[in-house]
């Protein structure tokens, strides 16, 4: 089942997010905006921060292609930069751990 959220609930749920950023002494040094539906927040946030917003392609469900390998984004992982990776849609988990264990790869 799909829900739809307003303009509204985004802006909510995108300062939601910087309020838990801003309460903690944690902050990225970048935002990476998974394509499509988590450009639009990752765009925010990386303004409002003011720190640099990078794109990264990782469809896993729709449209069947090959999910993009990052070896720069990779490499700063694991050098210890602080990523935030946005997406719009997390039911399965299964995005965010195919990018970890993508990053992790780079590490081997």
């Amino acid at each position: 089942m799909k829900i739809y959220h307003t303009w509204r609930a985004v802006e909510s749920q995108t300062q939601e997010i910087l309020r838990q950023i801003s309460l903690s002494d944690w902050r990225p040094d970048y935002v990476v905006g998974l394509t499509r539906g988590g450009l639009t927040p990752a765009n925010l946030i990386s303004q409002y921060l003011e720190v640099p917003m990078e794109c990264l392609k990782v469809s896993l469900r729709d449209d069947g292609s090959e999910p993009e390998h990052n070896l720069w984004m990779a490499e700063d992982a694991y050098n210890g930069k602080n990523i935030l990776v946005i997406d719009d849609i997390n039911d399965s988990g299964a995005t965010l751990n195919w990018i970890k264990e993508d990053w992790e790869d780079f590490s081997s």
